[in-house]
């Protein structure tokens, strides 16, 4: 589906103001990390202020990316950014296991 910069997606019949691009938040952090490093907390607030600046306001999240570290991740620039929660639409899925 194509759409052209008129049409609007369903999504903002209920939130007006958000994006019509998501930021999937998966690749934040490695998979494997166990403790967030400073470097790794500095690249995930870069990839945030990117998808920021490219006026994406819809950030998707599940609570199994990267066993949660991408949220702790994001948790963190919202703590650092408090003014930001008020411009964004968060997006998350829940009780997603992975295979064994």
């Amino acid at each position: 589906m194509t759409l052209s910069n008129n049409q609007t997606l369903p999504l903002t019949n209920y939130l007006p103001n958000t994006s019509r691009l998501a930021f999937g938040c998966m690749g934040l952090i490695d998979w494997d990390t166990n403790i967030i490093s400073n470097e790794q907390q500095k690249f995930a607030e870069q990839a945030i202020d990117c998808a920021l600046d490219a006026g994406i306001t819809l950030f998707d999240h599940a609570d199994i990316y990267c066993k949660g570290k991408a949220e702790e991740v994001f948790g963190t620039v919202l703590k650092h950014q408090p003014g930001l929660r008020d411009k964004i639409y968060l997006q998350s899925k829940v009780g997603i296991r992975p295979s064994q």
